[in-house]
């Protein structure tokens, strides 16, 4: 392994975990304009092209990712990590402007500050590099994002901390998350919907959820994730009443099914 130092692009990787620099999920992040607004995407080290973040055969190993760093234009602005699971990239942005950054900031580092993390590109967020298996029913909501998968970061390596790789357990990941993507419990119930007699549904649970998924865009976010204000309902009690039917056709109007897997949803 080399000394993990970038002196053309001014970045320093030699705080990176060694855990994270073994892994093939290394790439570049070019800096590009996209209307109005900057973004970063990723690119392949060898052969300097676009890279996809759902192609594992794009990545590279991490010394060769800091060979063509080193020897890239200015549009390329650090190293990126793409991330897999078990890994976990926890986004936070632009801290000192929302009300609640400076709390935010704190929470995540009261769970994960004792491993790696470092300042963002903007030197306003923060990079958390963490190891979960909580489940992602939403991924990004105003200033902070979390992925496991699909996703990577560029990486600054302008550590905060360093430190091992953390595994932080769902139980004390959980409450942050729910936390700041205000996932809860209704505080009323909907009414539900009204059904004019009791059917018998042909379909298990799971193909109930797999055939309602694949025919309406809106079911899949609304019974796993309750994000109904992403998909503009008028209320929660808009979106429940949207779920209900389309459960109630898809299990033909069994009144049992229908109550079991409502309960099983995000709106719940």
């Amino acid at each position: 392994m080399n000394t993990a130092t970038a002196p053309k692009k001014f970045l320093d990787y030699s705080k990176v975990p060694d855990e994270l620099k073994q892994l093939p999920y290394w790439g570049l992040a070019r800096l590009v304009k996209k209307g109005e607004r900057w973004t970063k995407i990723p690119v392949n080290a060898i052969t300097s092209g676009n890279a996809s973040s759902t192609a594992l055969e794009d990545w590279t190993d991490f010394d060769t990712a800091l060979a063509a760093l080193n020897q890239s234009g200015p549009s390329i602005i650090s190293l990126g990590f793409l991330l897999q699971p078990p890994y976990m990239l926890i986004d936070l942005d632009h801290l000192d402007t929302w009300a609640d950054g400076r709390q935010c900031e704190k929470d995540f580092i009261a769970i994960a500050g004792n491993g790696y993390y470092e300042k963002s590109q903007s030197g306003t967020g923060l990079h958390f590099i963490i190891k979960s298996n909580l489940p992602l029913t939403r991924k990004h909501k105003e200033h902070v994002e979390m992925y496991t998968e699909g996703r990577f970061v560029a990486l600054t390596g302008n550590a905060v901390h360093t430190g091992d790789i953390q595994t932080v357990q769902t139980k004390a990941l959980k409450p942050v998350y729910d936390k700041y993507f205000n996932i809860k419990k209704p505080t009323k119930k909907a009414t539900p919907v009204q059904i004019e007699e009791n059917g018998n549904s042909q379909l298990s649970d799971d193909a109930v959820i797999s055939k309602a998924s694949e025919s309406n865009i809106k079911f899949s976010p609304l019974f796993h994730g309750g994000d109904w204000q992403t998909l503009q309902y008028g209320s929660q009690s808009e979106a429940d009443q949207a779920l209900a039917d389309y459960l109630a056709f898809w299990t033909n109007k069994d009144i049992a099914q229908m109550d079991r897997l409502f309960r099983q949803s995000g709106l719940m």
